[in-house]
Protein backbone atom coordinates (compact mmCIF):
# COMPACT_ATOMS: atom_id res chain seq x y z
CA UNK A 1 0.00 0.00 0.00
CA UNK A 2 1.27 3.60 -0.85
CA UNK A 3 0.95 6.31 1.49
CA UNK A 4 0.11 10.12 0.18
CA UNK A 5 1.93 12.53 2.43
CA UNK A 6 1.65 16.38 1.99
CA UNK A 7 4.32 18.11 3.21
CA UNK A 8 3.98 22.01 3.41
CA UNK A 9 6.78 24.11 3.72
CA UNK A 10 8.41 26.60 2.66
CA UNK A 11 12.11 25.83 3.04
CA UNK A 12 12.96 23.59 -0.33
CA UNK A 13 15.89 22.23 1.14
CA UNK A 14 13.78 20.87 3.87
CA UNK A 15 11.38 19.35 1.59
CA UNK A 16 14.15 17.76 -0.72
CA UNK A 17 15.76 15.74 2.60
CA UNK A 18 11.98 15.10 3.69
CA UNK A 19 10.96 13.56 1.04
CA UNK A 20 14.39 11.81 0.10
CA UNK A 21 14.47 10.37 3.42
CA UNK A 22 10.41 9.04 3.35
CA UNK A 23 10.78 7.57 -0.09
CA UNK A 24 14.05 5.89 0.60
CA UNK A 25 12.68 3.92 3.44
CA UNK A 26 10.79 1.22 1.49
CA UNK A 27 10.50 1.24 -1.84
CA UNK A 28 6.90 2.71 -2.86
CA UNK A 29 5.65 2.86 0.12
CA UNK A 30 5.26 6.99 0.81
CA UNK A 31 4.55 9.15 -2.13
CA UNK A 32 5.11 12.66 -1.13
CA UNK A 33 3.78 15.73 -2.58
CA UNK A 34 4.81 19.39 -1.45
CA UNK A 35 3.39 22.99 -1.26
CA UNK A 36 5.33 25.84 -0.86
CA UNK A 37 3.33 27.94 1.55
CA UNK A 38 0.15 27.83 3.34
CA UNK A 39 -2.62 28.94 0.93
CA UNK A 40 -1.24 26.64 -1.63
CA UNK A 41 -0.72 23.62 1.07
CA UNK A 42 -4.66 24.31 1.52
CA UNK A 43 -5.92 24.01 -1.90
CA UNK A 44 -3.43 20.62 -1.68
CA UNK A 45 -5.46 19.37 1.34
CA UNK A 46 -9.03 20.25 -0.01
CA UNK A 47 -8.52 18.97 -3.79
CA UNK A 48 -5.97 15.41 -2.63
CA UNK A 49 -6.83 12.95 -0.35
CA UNK A 50 -3.83 12.39 1.63
CA UNK A 51 -2.81 9.49 4.42
CA UNK A 52 -0.18 12.15 6.14
CA UNK A 53 0.06 16.38 6.27
CA UNK A 54 3.46 17.51 7.50
CA UNK A 55 2.79 21.18 8.56
CA UNK A 56 5.34 23.79 8.87
CA UNK A 57 4.02 26.79 11.45
CA UNK A 58 5.30 29.85 9.93
CA UNK A 59 4.54 29.86 6.32
CA UNK A 60 4.00 32.41 3.81
CA UNK A 61 0.42 33.60 3.01
CA UNK A 62 -0.94 31.39 5.37
CA UNK A 63 0.76 30.34 8.83
CA UNK A 64 0.25 26.99 10.12
CA UNK A 65 -2.57 27.87 12.58
CA UNK A 66 -4.74 29.70 10.46
CA UNK A 67 -4.77 26.43 7.74
CA UNK A 68 -5.85 24.30 10.42
CA UNK A 69 -8.79 26.44 11.52
CA UNK A 70 -10.07 26.95 8.01
CA UNK A 71 -9.64 23.08 7.08
CA UNK A 72 -11.29 22.33 10.27
CA UNK A 73 -14.29 25.12 9.71
CA UNK A 74 -14.56 23.62 6.27
CA UNK A 75 -15.02 20.07 7.88
CA UNK A 76 -17.45 21.01 10.26
CA UNK A 77 -19.31 22.86 6.95
CA UNK A 78 -18.95 19.53 5.05
CA UNK A 79 -20.40 17.75 8.43
CA UNK A 80 -23.39 20.26 8.71
CA UNK A 81 -24.56 20.05 5.10
CA UNK A 82 -24.17 15.97 5.32
CA UNK A 83 -26.68 16.09 8.32
CA UNK A 84 -29.41 18.64 6.88
CA UNK A 85 -29.12 16.00 3.83
CA UNK A 86 -29.82 13.05 5.85
CA UNK A 87 -32.69 14.81 7.83
CA UNK A 88 -34.62 15.69 4.78
CA UNK A 89 -33.97 12.02 3.77
CA UNK A 90 -35.70 11.01 7.11
CA UNK A 91 -38.55 13.55 7.09
CA UNK A 92 -39.05 12.56 3.04
CA UNK A 93 -39.41 8.91 3.86
CA UNK A 94 -41.17 9.50 6.88
CA UNK A 95 -39.02 8.40 9.17
CA UNK A 96 -38.72 11.05 11.18
CA UNK A 97 -41.63 13.55 11.95
CA UNK A 98 -40.70 17.01 10.99
CA UNK A 99 -39.21 19.28 14.14
CA UNK A 100 -38.17 16.12 16.09
CA UNK A 101 -34.49 15.40 16.57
Amino acid sequence: MTYRILLIEDDWQICEILTDYLTSQKEDEFQVSCAKDGAAGYERIVEGQYDLVLLDIMLPEMDGFALCTQYTEKILENVNTMNAIVDEMLEFTGRRQIGSH
